[in-house]
């Protein structure tokens, strides 16, 4: 069995325990997920969430996302790109990754 094995049928779990709702994940536990989900397409050129992670290109700070785990440059480099400050970025940059979890998530439960 291996890693990617693993790792799905961990997914599977979780999954369902938060629709028998014995588990309820968190903000922060999809902001890990959809971090995870970031850097391996930007950095590693996994496709697997492709599709779902060029539908957030609509968003004013999606460029954040290939900056930051893609380019791997600091959140003060790129607030200083934008212009603004690095909570601004480092905000933007959760929202995306928790809704790219979110909607991976929900994708996988309408499965």
């Amino acid at each position: 069995m291996d890693r990617s094995m693993i790792r799905e049928i961990v997914e599977e779990v979780v999954d369902e325990l938060e629709n028998k709702r014995w588990l309820r994940a968190g903000d922060e536990i999809l902001y890990i997920r959809g971090a995870e989900m970031a850097k391996n397409f930007f950095k590693g050129g996994d496709e697997t969430h492709k599709e779902r992670i060029e539908s957030l290109q609509i968003e004013p700070y999606y460029d954040v996302l290939e900056l930051y785990f893609g380019k791997g440059k600091t959140l003060e480099k790129i607030a200083e790109m934008f212009g603004v400050s690095t909570q601004t970025i480092n905000l933007n940059k959760k929202k995306l990754c928790i809704r790219l979890a979110r909607e991976v998530r929900d994708e996988r439960k309408a499965k």
